[in-house]
């Protein structure tokens, strides 16, 4: 049975969940926003008529600016960091399907998109789970979703 959360942002939604603005600290948006988010991003910053960000600016964003080889970060050496998200900067040694520039983000709650410009591919995979390691909880689904989705890239 389900049961609206007690918590502040369940009753009124919108209200912050930190007092300080953070990505975990209350912001929140719709699975349709934020695909035309990421769609703009694919785009070079815009959308229909709309310019939002520079061209240059999405370029620059989507660049590596990890400059160490490999890069120094805690997720993967595969990986460097753009303004906002990772870049993949060898697929080989990333172990998943993709593509060299392609950039996106992992949030904590299982929430992960990516954008890819050679392929003009966006994928988004929403779940609002917190992965615990001492259970047995449910899979990691991003790894394989990802590689799914290549998979079924035609020719």
């Amino acid at each position: 049975r389900l049961v609206l959360d007690d918590g502040p942002s369940a009753l009124r939604p919108g209200e912050p969940l930190r007092p300080y603005s953070s990505a975990a600290g209350g912001l929140y948006s719709t699975a349709g926003d934020y695909a035309r988010f990421c769609q703009m991003l694919l785009n070079g910053g815009r959308l229909g008529e709309a310019s939002i960000l520079g061209r240059k600016t999405v370029e620059l964003m989507m660049l590596n600016h990890l400059r160490l080889d490999p890069p120094v970060t805690q997720f993967s050496d595969a990986e460097g960091f753009g303004l906002g998200g990772y870049v993949v900067i060898d697929v080989a040694r990333r172990g998943q399907l993709g593509s060299p520039g392609q950039f996106g983000w992992s949030g904590a709650a299982s929430t992960s998109y990516t954008i890819d410009r050679q392929e003009r591919l966006v994928a988004i995979v929403l779940l609002q789970h917190l992965p615990r390691s001492d259970v047995d909880d449910l899979p990691r689904i991003s790894r394989p979703f990802y590689n799914l989705v290549y998979q079924a890239l035609v020719p």
